[in-house]
């Protein structure tokens, strides 16, 4: 037998990726957070929890960085003062739901505090939250890490010496994505962004969430399962027999919601800012390191929307399978071809530059945003005897001028969710157009 291989020697440093820095350039539209809530039928055991967190960040060690903005350059670095206690902690709740809620909208220090927190809301059963630094992962990266946690807490309980592999040389780069593509796919991801670009500017104008002129205070959340169980059903069946998505349907009906909120002038266009996950043109559909890797692009409805739901369906649909045939999230690459070797002071300039460009072509209206972040699958939440019996992901919580819905699926059913400033919209609009989107989706029933 020959010797084991020495340990993986763990970098001081790691590079920030071009979405890293961008994101951390947007910090002043939103709080660069992302939550997943997940719902136990019983208590976790809370020492094992704490050891789980604990070797998560040994396995994933840019978690257990900060990020350096630097004056040229910005990185990731190891700290040396992070203490993982302080990144998971047992809360017991009187209102569970009240104590969640605040707990998604407290807002951190984006240089100071950890990138990942864990908190175990306890009450009846056990409510576990994990709420992550946007900046150093997405949606996916965040259920990466979810499945991560979850299979170290159950290695525990058969093993208490259990621990996970290290993934020391794991890459974040965006090169994962482009090696698969040859030159003459990258020059149609090129034409992808300049048509995408054209998408989101003609025609000018945009529709706008109407907030009141504040500062921004009140940060809260409003989530609503808006699909239970007993009506995904009819949804995934509607969608069989029509050819369409279940994220064709949902997006629809947000339109059609957001038209009766709004209500546009004639002739302007809806659009709502969308996101896509780019591991879907990996081979295994999985990046090698907590990351982020997700593309935008505006998904433009136009002026119409038809007489009915059905119609807005079709119309969604026809729009997003023009988009999945041609790099499907991709073209968003042409906003980062300077971030990566510029200075950082040149690169803050370029990016409020072609920021200003954009709104004076486009107009100074920002248009509402629709996320929709997947499904979580039971496997990802797997905490052995603690079954799951709910979860989802919650988007950041927003800054006016922008308006986010977030989605997210689990075990048949749809998760919406969206984090705002009150002094900017009041909660009760919020719910109200949260109720017209159930309304919409009543059709299918």
């Amino acid at each position: 037998m020959g010797k084991d291989p020495p340990p993986k020697k763990i970098p001081q440093r790691f590079k920030a990726e071009k979405l890293d820095k961008v994101l951390f350039l947007m910090r002043m539209a939103n709080d660069v957070q992302l939550h997943c809530v997940i719902v136990l039928d019983r208590f976790l055991d809370v020492a094992r929890m704490q050891r789980a967190v604990q070797l998560s960040l040994e396995a994933e060690p840019i978690l257990a960085c900060r990020f350096v903005k630097g004056k040229w350059r910005q990185y990731w670095e190891q700290r040396d003062d992070l203490d993982w206690r302080e990144c998971v902690r047992l809360v017991r709740a009187n209102n569970i739901d009240l104590e969640i809620g605040n707990y998604l909208a407290a807002p951190i220090s984006h240089l100071e505090d950890p990138l990942l927190q864990v908190r175990i809301f306890r009450s009846t059963t056990d409510t576990l939250c994990v709420k992550m630094n946007h900046m150093v992962a997405d949606a996916g990266g965040v259920k990466d890490y979810v499945c991560l946690l979850a299979e170290i807490y159950r290695g525990l309980a058969a093993n208490q010496d259990f621990r996970p592999e290290v993934n020391g040389n794991g890459t974040r780069s965006p090169r994962q994505l482009w090696r698969h593509f040859s030159f003459p796919d990258r020059l149609r991801i090129l034409r992808r962004g300049f048509r995408d670009w054209k998408s989101e500017l003609v025609p000018r104008g945009n529709w706008c969430y109407p907030f009141v002129k504040a500062p921004a205070a009140g940060r809260m959340f409003v989530i609503r399962r808006l699909v239970g169980p007993d009506r995904f059903p009819a949804i995934r069946q509607y969608a069989k027999l029509h050819g369409v998505t279940i994220n064709d349907i949902m997006a629809a009906a947000v339109f059609r919601a957001l038209r009766a909120v709004l209500q546009p002038a004639p002739g302007v266009p809806m659009r709502l800012g969308t996101t896509v996950d780019l591991r879907r043109h990996l081979p295994v559909n999985k990046a090698g390191g907590i990351c982020n890797l997700s593309g935008l692009f505006k998904l433009n409805a136009g002026t119409e929307l038809g007489m009915s739901l059905a119609d807005t369906i079709q119309l969604v649909h026809g729009r997003m399978r023009e988009r999945k045939a041609d790099c499907l999230g991709l073209g968003d690459c042409r906003f980062f071809m300077f971030g990566g070797r510029l200075p950082y002071p040149w690169a803050v300039w370029v990016f409020k530059l072609l920021n200003r460009f954009n709104r004076f072509l486009s107009g100074p209206e920002v248009s509402p945003g629709l996320t929709n972040m997947g499904e979580i699958s039971r496997e990802q939440v797997d905490f052995g005897e603690a079954k799951t019996e709910d979860a989802f992901l919650a988007p950041p919580l927003v800054f006016p001028p922008f308006f986010v819905i977030g989605l997210s699926g689990f075990a048949g059913s749809i998760t919406m969710s969206a984090g705002f400033c009150e002094s900017a919209v009041a909660k009760t609009a919020v719910a109200g157009l949260f109720d017209t989107v159930e309304k919409e989706l009543a059709e299918l029933f």
